[in-house]
């Protein structure tokens, strides 16, 4: 779609050009300041975010703007829509919304910046006593966020009945597309078969989730006693109601990425008893990394632990989701 304005602020028709638009810095900048100037945001130093899969750019000391395309609508009504319900609700803060709007098929949010530090920039840094404190704190994060009142939340652009049924009619192809041998891919229906229970689909069994808890999303900061607590979560654009068991598929991969004692301490902080924590608990969060929207097999074979023995997914089950070494 051509722009006033010039290539830089012209939408990407599809993700493909979305991709190259937005690894290209200085189109995406040229839009942010285009785009700031049109909605009389002001700022004088504009820097933008080294990470995320949408362009953000911190303005000043204080304020972070995220841009959406017109083929990320749905996204930044999510994300504006869940911001808005979780204000004050979780013991950690989220950024506060100051300001939405659109210019030219382009959608952004104006956010309040967070304080501290992305868990990802401080793990090799901080002790393992930290590491479980943090996920301690992060698993009630969690608690608080899936006790919130589902109903309360206005109808959001996606949930987890329509992309289950998308997942289940497109299996083999999604998992094949993305590089799954033949061996793991003759194992996928048997096993969700068997660990996506009916449970799932109950009103009653539907949460608030996140759905991308990683180190990146998660802030910390330390104390006056240099006491280090999580202190904020952020990226809320792919934000769902659905079962909690799939809030553990990306804790799994992307917090504790295999670690017993990480993956056990934020259960613990979450509120599961010690009897909870099974291999049926395990093989039903493997059940959701196989059904997750982003879900990239070989890619997790790179990063997360691996043996020879564990060829089933129920093997893989245990070892990716262990409670204890």
């Amino acid at each position: 779609m051509e722009s006033l304005w010039g290539p830089a602020c012209e939408q990407p028709q599809d993700r493909v050009a979305f991709e190259r638009w937005v690894d290209d810095a200085t189109s995406s900048e040229i839009l942010a300041r285009t785009l700031c100037t049109q909605e009389k945001i002001s700022f004088e130093r504009m820097e933008r975010a080294k990470d995320g899969s949408l362009p953000v750019f911190f303005l000043d000391d204080a304020r972070v703007i995220k841009i959406f395309p017109l083929l990320f609508k749905d996204e930044w009504v999510n994300e504006c829509a869940v911001l808005e319900k979780v204000q004050g609700q979780l013991p950690c803060e989220v950024p506060e919304v100051l300001s939405t709007g659109s210019w030219e098929g382009w959608h952004y949010v104006l956010m309040r910046r967070l304080q501290g530090r992305s868990v990802v920039q401080v793990w090799d840094d901080v002790s393992l006593d930290e590491k479980l404190e943090l996920s301690e704190q992060l698993g009630a994060c969690l608690r608080a966020l899936h006790q919130i009142p589902s109903e309360k939340i206005a109808s959001l652009p996606w949930g987890w009945g329509a992309l289950y049924q998308e997942r289940r009619e497109r299996l083999l192809e999604h998992h094949r597309g993305k590089g799954l041998s033949d061996a793991w891919c003759e194992q996928l229906e048997g096993f969700l078969d068997r660990f996506v229970h009916e449970e799932l689909f109950s009103v009653e069994n539907r949460v608030l989730l996140h759905t991308e808890i990683m180190r990146a999303h998660v802030f910390c900061s330390r104390d006056d006693n240099e006491k280090v607590y999580v202190s904020g979560l952020l990226d809320f654009e792919p934000s769902m109601v659905g079962p909690r068991e799939y809030e553990f598929a990306s804790v799994g991969v992307f917090w504790a990425q295999g670690d017993p004692a990480i993956l056990r301490r934020l259960c613990l902080g979450y509120g599961f008893a010690e009897h909870e924590l099974n291999h049926t608990l395990q093989c039903r969060w493997m059940a959701q990394v196989i059904l997750h929207r982003y879900s990239h097999l070989p890619w997790y074979f790179r990063f997360m632990p691996m043996r020879e023995e564990a060829d089933t997914f129920e093997k893989l089950a245990a070892l990716w989701f262990a409670f204890s070494a």
